[in-house]
């Protein structure tokens, strides 16, 4: 069983209505109802219809995302929503049901959906090593992590709200199918060096490295370095 990473909106608009409406949504709110695609070269040729102007590149990335979406994602699966609305957490579900398409919502951007129940409170991201952190910091809209035992990490880490680290991770049967080559390139797409991820790294630092009395120091040096004199009891 696979962890899935969908994100909510590029400022996190749709993370509050996801959450009460226990779904996942995809937004490419220009594509219609995927359900009926049966093959993936089918919906290729449908994104490029809506989007003539982008690059192979570019199609072939959001083909990829959609049909992941519409296909790839199973009942009980872990999803992980980043939340844009609150910097620094994640929310952790289940996946409840197989997709969906919703044709009298308002907002095109929530229509094609998955049902899901998401965890009551979200997971500090200070809490996960910096490789994992770096694994989950992909641009893409929908992908799986998987590398240095991402998915087991993430079952962990939603139980615990503690990364266990790569070294420790506790096997629990849950190795992931062999990955088709229609998922490939939504399995560990490449990071990219986003604000987001910069002060992920530095959240995951200060709290691997600073713990305690450490932090106390840390923060008198910071006010030092602002210009005010500082004394640590």
């Amino acid at each position: 069983m696979a962890a899935w990473v969908v994100r909510a909106g590029r400022d996190g608009e749709h993370e509050s209505w996801n959450i009460e409406n226990r779904r996942v949504t995809v937004g490419f709110s220009d594509v219609g109802d995927i359900g009926s695609f049966t093959t993936r070269d089918h919906l290729r040729a449908e994104v490029e219809s809506v989007y003539p102007n982008d690059p192979p590149g570019r199609i072939g990335t959001t083909t990829a995302q959609l049909w992941a979406f519409r296909n790839s994602i199973e009942p009980n699966e872990l999803v992980i929503m980043p939340l844009k609305t609150r910097p620094g957490y994640l929310l952790f579900g289940r996946i409840a049901g197989t997709y969906g398409y919703d044709a009298e919502n308002p907002d095109r951007a929530r229509r094609k959906y998955i049902p899901v129940e998401w965890d009551p409170d979200p997971v500090a991201k200070s809490g996960i090593q910096q490789d994992l952190l770096y694994t989950l910091n992909s641009s893409l809209t929908v992908f799986s992590p998987s590398r240095n035992n991402a998915e087991e990490r993430l079952r962990v880490i939603a139980r615990t709200g503690i990364d266990p680290g790569m070294a420790e991770v506790l096997h629990e049967g849950t190795a992931r199918t062999v990955a088709t080559k229609e998922d490939e390139e939504v399995i560990d797409p490449e990071t990219a060096p986003t604000l987001e991820a910069i002060r992920d790294r530095v959240r995951a630092h200060v709290a691997e490295h600073f713990r305690t009395h450490q932090l106390t120091h840390l923060v008198s040096h910071i006010l030092t370095a602002l210009g005010y004199r500082c004394e640590v009891s």
